[in-house]
C-alpha cells in the first residue's frame, strides 16, 4: 500500500519538474471549481522560474489549495534539495494546512450540533413483530422517550469527549513547544544529536509540526556539514547499502513475500539499529503475514513503534499501528494513530473512511460523520462510505440525511442488498410506503436466502394494507426460518385484520408450538378466541399470558373488558387496577375503567376515570364522547354541552354526538341552538336514522 502511494507522488512530482524544465511557455492548472487558470512561466532562466513557482505556491496557500502549493514546492526541492527558502515555505504551508483543517473540523462539529435532532423510532427489528401497531400508545411513548434519552446521552458524551480532546490537544501543543525549544537550544550549542532527538520526540507527538520538522532537518544537515571526508564517504556507502536492501524489501512486500521482506528489514537493523527503514520492513511484513495472530501483531507493533520513533513522518506505519490497535480492541488508540497519519497525508480518502468506521464503533458518531464526509469530498466512489454515512446519520437521528446517503450507496453499489434494506426501512419510517416496498423487493432479489429482507417487505405490504401480499411474503420468510415464531404470529395478526379468524387461529397455534412460553403469542390466541366468541378460552389465554409475563398490561385490559361484559365488575376492576399500577400512562386503562364505573352507575368515578384518560390523550374523540355521556348520566348538562362540541370538532361524523348535543341544548332551553344543530346534522347526513325523533323534539 505505502510503496504504491509514495511512487505515485514521486512520479507526479517528476512529471511536473519535466514540464517546468522543458521550456514550455505556459501550463494550465484546473481549479477545484472547474475553471482553468493559465500560469505563464518565463523562460528567462532558472531564477525567474523559481520566483514564479514560489509566488504561485504562496497564492495557492492563501486560497487554501494546499496540495497544489506543495506539489509546486516539491518540484523545486527535487531540483535543489538545499533550497531552504522553499523548505521553509513548505513547512509554513503544512502548518497553515493543519490549522485550516482543524478550523474546518470544528465548524463541521458545530454544524452537526446546531442541527435539529430528529426523533426516529428504531426499525432494526422491523417486520419481526406487528403486535403493537394498534391499541394503546403507552408502549410507543416509552420507545419515544427512550430514543430521546439515547440521543441526549449521545450529545452529552460527544460534548464531554470534545472537551477532553481539546484539553489533550492543548497539552500536546505545550509539550511539542517545549521539546522544540530544547532542540533549538541544543542546535545552537552544537549538540546535533540531542537536537535531532528532541525534534523526533516532538514529531512523535505531532508528526505535522512544521517547527519540529524544520529543526530535525537543520540539525541533520548541520551534523552532515561537520563530518570529515572519510566519515562522509563511510556514511554514503552505508546509506547506499541500506537503501538497496530497503528497495528489495519493499519489492518483496509488493509480491507478498513476507519472509523475504522481514529478512531484509532485520538485515538493515543489524547494519544500523537507528535506521527506521529496517523496522518498517520487519513490522509491515510481520503484520501482513498474519494479521489475525495476536503474537504476530505484538511483534509487528514493537517494530513499527521503533520505526516511528526514528522516523515520525512515515504515515503508512501510523496506519498499520492504528489497524493493529483496532484489532487488539483499543479503538481510541487506533483513532489516534489514524489522526496522526491523516495529519501527514490528508488527501487519502481511505484513511478518513477507516478512521470513521473506528469512530462509529466507539460511538463517536458526530466525529465519524465528519470523517465519512471528508472521505466523500476526496473520493465519492470509496466503497462502503455512503452506507457507513447513512448508518451514522441514523445514530444521530437524522433520517432524511440517512436516506439520501443510502440512495448514494445504492448508486455506487447497486448489488448491495443491505443498502436497499436500510433505504426501505428509512422510507417506511418516513411514510414513503411504495418506495419502501420497491427497496425491500430489490433486497430480496439480491439476497433471496435472507429472511429479514422478506420480513421487512411483508411489514411494508401490511402498512400498505396489501394483506394478501404481506401473508404470502411472510410465508416465504417462514420457509427460510421455520423456527421463528414471530413470523407465524404476524401472519395470525394479519388474518385477524382481514377478519379470517379461523386462519388466524391456525397461524397462532404454529407460533405457540415454536415457543409455548411466549406471552405475546398466547395473548394473540386470546384475542382470536374472543373474536370467535370463545370467551372462556380467551380468558384462559389471557391469564396464561399474564403467568408467562407478570408485567404484561394488555391481557389485563382485555380481561377487564370481558369481565365488564359479563357484569362481574369487581373482577373487571381488579384487573384494570393491576394494569393501572403497571402502566399509569395508559389512557386505554382509564377509559375501560370509566366504562366499568358507568355500568356500575358510579357516575362520579366514571367522570374521574375518563378525565384521567383525556389528560393522557386529549385528542381522543372516543374518550371525549364517553366523558360527555358520563356528564349526561350525572345530570351535568352544561359540562356535557361543552364536551359534546369538542367531540364533534374531533369527529364530525359522530352522528350520535350531534343527536345528544341537540337534546342537551333543548333541555337547557337553547331551542334555537338545538334547531341549528339538527339542521346541520341533517345536511351532513340526510338519512340519519334518528331524524324523525329530532324533528318532533323541535315541534
Amino acid at each position: 500500500m505505502f510503496d504504491d502511494r509514495r511512487k505515485f507522488f514521486i512520479i507526479g512530482g517528476a512529471i511536473l519538474l519535466i514540464l517546468l524544465l522543458g521550456g514550455l511557455a505556459f501550463f494550465i492548472l484546473k481549479s477545484p471549481g472547474g475553471e482553468s487558470t493559465t500560469v505563464v512561466v518565463e523562460d528567462s532562466g532558472s531564477s525567474s522560474k523559481r520566483e514564479n513557482i514560489m509566488t504561485l505556491a504562496k497564492e495557492y496557500m492563501e486560497q487554501h489549495q494546499y496540495q497544489r502549493a506543495l506539489d509546486l514546492l516539491d518540484s523545486l526541492l527535487i531540483e535543489d534539495a538545499s533550497d531552504d527558502e522553499a523548505r521553509d515555505l513548505r513547512d509554513s504551508i503544512l502548518q497553515d494546512k493543519k490549522d485550516y483543517e482543524e478550523e474546518l473540523r470544528q465548524q463541521d462539529l458545530q454544524k452537526l450540533e446546531d442541527q435539529n435532532q430528529q426523533l426516529r423510532d428504531s426499525l432494526d427489528q422491523l417486520g419481526n413483530s406487528l403486535q403493537n401497531q394498534d391499541g394503546g400508545g403507552s408502549d410507543r411513548t416509552a420507545e419515544i422517550l427512550a430514543r430521546e434519552q439515547e440521543l441526549r446521552l449521545q450529545r452529552e458524551q460527544e460534548e464531554a469527549r470534545r472537551a477532553e480532546e481539546l484539553r489533550k490537544q492543548q497539552d500536546l501543543e505545550r509539550k511539542v513547544e517545549s521539546l522544540v525549544q530544547q532542540g533549538e537550544a541544543a542546535l545552537d550549542d552544537g549538540d546535533f544529536d540531542h537536537a535531532i532527538d528532541m525534534a523526533r520526540q516532538a514529531l512523535l507527538l505531532d508528526p505535522s509540526s512544521a517547527r519540529a520538522s524544520g529543526l530535525k532537518r537543520k540539525a541533520e544537515q548541520a551534523k552532515k556539514d561537520a563530518e570529515s571526508a572519510a566519515e562522509r564517504q563511510a556514511r554514503e556507502e552505508k546509506e547506499q547499502a541500506i537503501q538497496t536492501l530497503y528497495e528489495d524489501g519493499s519489492d518483496a512486500l509488493k509480491r507478498g513475500s513476507w519472509a523475504e521482506a522481514e529478512a531484509k528489514g532485520l538485515e538493515i537493523i543489524k547494519m544500523d539499529s537507528q535506521d527506521a527503514r529496517g523496522y518498517t520492513l520487519a513490522g509491515q511484513a510481520e503484520y501482513r503475514a498474519n494479521p489475525d495472530s495476536a503474537a504476530a501483531r505484538s511483534k509487528a507493533k514493537d517494530h513499527l513503534k521503533k520505526a516511528i520513533q526514528r522516523d515520525p513522518s512515515h504515515w503508512e506505519n501510523l496506519v498499520t499501528l492504528g489497524d493493529i490497535a483496532a484489532k487488539d480492541g483499543d479503538l481510541q488508540e487506533g483513532i489516534d494513530y489514524y489522526k496522526k497519519a491523516i495529519s501527514l497525508n490528508g488527501r487519502d480518502a481511505d484513511l478518513y473512511y477507516e478512521m470513521g468506521k473506528m469512530q462509529y464503533r466507539s460511538r463517536q458518531y458526530s466525529e465519524a460523520l465528519t470523517s465519512f464526509k471528508k472521505c466523500e469530498a476526496i473520493d465519492p466512489s470509496i466503497e462502503g462510505n455512503y452506507f457507513a454515512m447513512g448508518l451514522t446519520n441514523l445514530k444521530l437521528g437524522r433520517d432524511a440525511d440517512a436516506l439520501s446517503a443510502m440512495k448514494l450507496s445504492i448508486k455506487y453499489r447497486p448489488d448491495h442488498a443491505a443498502s436497499y434494506w436500510e433505504a426501505g426501512k428509512l422510507s417506511l419510517s418516513q411514510g414513503i410506503t411504495s418506495g419502501a416496498i420497491s427497496y425491500f423487493k430489490k433486497a430480496t432479489e439480491l439476497k433471496s436466502g435472507e429472511s429479514k429482507y422478506f420480513r421487512s417487505l411483508a411489514a411494508a405490504y401490511y402498512v400498505n394494507s396489501d394483506y394478501d401480499s404481506a401473508i404470502s411474503t411472510y410465508e416465504k420468510a417462514a420457509a427460510l426460518e421455520p423456527s421463528d415464531g414471530d413470523i407465524y404470529q404476524n401472519i395470525a395478526l394479519i388474518h385477524m385484520v382481514k377478519g379470517d379468524h379461523s386462519s388466524a387461529l391456525t397461524s397462532a397455534a404454529k407460533a405457540i408450538r415454536i415457543d409455548p412460553s411466549n406471552s405475546r403469542y398466547i395473548y394473540t390466541m386470546g384475542e382470536i378466541s374472543e373474536a370467535l366468541g370463545m370467551n372462556d378460552q380467551a380468558i384462559l389465554s389471557y391469564k396464561q399470558a399474564i403467568a408467562a409475563d407478570s408485567s404484561y398490561v394488555k391481557p389485563r385490559i382485555n380481561l377487564g373488558v370481558l369481565y365488564d361484559q359479563m357484569e362481574d365488575y369487581s373482577t373487571a376492576l381488579t384487573y384494570l387496577k393491576e394494569a393501572e399500577r403497571l402502566d399509569p400512562g395508559s389512557s386505554l386503562v382509564y377509559n375501560n375503567m370509566g366504562n366499568v364505573f358507568t355500568h356500575m352507575e358510579d357516575h362520579d368515578a366514571a367522570v374521574d376515570a375518563y378525565q384521567k384518560a383525556l389528560k393522557l390523550t386529549p385528542q381522543d374523540a372516543e374518550i371525549q364522547f364517553n366523558l360527555a355521556k358520563a356528564y349526561l348520566n350525572d345530570k351535568q348538562n352544561e359540562k356535557a354541552l361543552v364536551t359534546l362540541k369538542q367531540v364533534i370538532k374531533l369527529d364530525s361524523k359522530n352522528w350520535d354526538a350531534w343527536d345528544k348535543l341537540a337534546h342537551v341544548q333543548f333541555t337547557l332551553g337553547m331551542k334555537d341552538e338545538a334547531a341549528e344543530t339538527v339542521e346541520d346534522l341533517l345536511k351532513r347526513n340526510p338519512s340519519y336514522e334518528g331524524k324523525d325523533a329530532l324533528q318532533e323534539m323541535g315541534q
